[in-house]
């Protein structure tokens, strides 16, 4: 199953990576169940398979994905291009069945 996640996203530069955050706090919240897990990012045209992470920044936490340094060019046009771009997440969730048991 797809889960199709369209969001607005902050680029943040930290030394020398690359964050997207999630900027709205009702798609952050949705994201947070997925932490940890491998999804499709697709910013302005790129593709990425990344790892949605929670950011911790003194009392607040966000939802992030760490973005490739070999596109830091790209990154780097992006944030001066727009502080909210719109970025789409996929997630692609396998249908484990349940056990059931008898008593």
């Amino acid at each position: 199953m797809l889960i199709v996640v369209p969001t607005k996203v902050r680029i943040w530069k930290s030394r020398k990576n690359y964050i997207a955050v999630a900027r709205d706090d009702a798609d952050a919240e949705f994201l947070k169940k997925y932490i940890n897990q491998k999804v499709d990012f697709v910013i302005n045209n790129v593709i990425i398979k990344a790892r949605i992470t929670e950011l911790k920044q003194r009392s607040k936490s966000y939802i992030a994905i760490f973005l490739p340094r070999r596109l830091a060019p790209t990154w780097d046009e992006l944030r001066k291009k727009d502080q909210d771009i719109m970025a789409i997440i996929v997630i692609t969730q396998r249908d484990v069945p349940k056990l059931e048991t008898l008593i």
